[in-house]
């Protein structure tokens, strides 16, 4: 069994976020059997669609996602050293 589409988390009641946990905790479980049964994608296949998508971005969409990935790398290394900063 595969892992169904993601299922957004819509309210923040007791009873939506049991709920939305006992989801979770399900797909996370499907994921566990799907791999230990070896029903998981080789790498070769998830880096063949990656290369695919990548050569299909134009210039702008190129130089776009490699500025975003820059800034969403500056983001976590401030995360992580107010994290372990000493006057914490």
């Amino acid at each position: 069994m595969r892992p169904t589409e993601y299922k957004p988390m819509t309210s923040k009641t007791p009873s939506a976020t049991a709920e939305y946990d006992a989801w979770f905790r399900a797909q996370v479980q499907a994921g566990i059997d799907a791999a230990n049964a070896g029903d998981v994608i080789p790498a070769e296949v998830i880096e063949a669609k990656a290369a695919t998508w990548r050569a299909e971005l134009t210039r702008p969409q190129q130089d776009a996602l490699r500025r975003e990935m820059r800034a969403a790398g500056q983001r976590m290394r401030k995360r992580l050293a107010a994290r372990h900063s000493p006057e914490r």
